[in-house]
């Protein structure tokens, strides 16, 4: 699982690179769509951040990495609804690899709960 968390942190690396190029391309630095566009570039650098940490087992990181993961995943799948195509190559480059990661966020939180729960219990 190790693997698959780094290739889909890369490949939303990749969207985001691709998303910050092609803001300093399509609008006027300095410009308020320019510095949302830049928003939006860093957030999916934060998102991956959380989860490459989230790697460590740390229940906090791996809420944050599961949280952060959905939100971009729904602003990615909003974007493409905007446009008119949530199926357009941008909104899925950053939707899908969030949504794995979430999802494998989701399991390894369910499983150290129920790992707690059987200590505890």
């Amino acid at each position: 699982m190790i693997i698959l968390r780094f290739v889909m942190c890369a490949l939303l690396g990749l969207g985001a690179l691709g998303h910050l190029y092609g803001t300093f391309e399509s609008y006027p630095i300095g410009s308020e769509v320019f510095v949302w566009s830049l928003s939006a570039t860093a957030f999916t650098f934060a998102v991956i951040g959380f989860n490459i940490h989230a790697r460590s087992g740390d229940r906090f990181l791996l809420v944050m990495a599961t949280v952060s993961a959905v939100a971009w995943a729904a602003l990615a799948l909003g974007f493409g609804n905007a446009i008119g195509n949530i199926f357009d190559p941008r909104a899925i480059a950053h939707a899908v690899p969030s949504m794995i990661l979430a999802i494998m966020n989701l399991i390894i939180l369910t499983k150290t709960h129920e790992h707690a729960n059987k200590a505890t219990g």
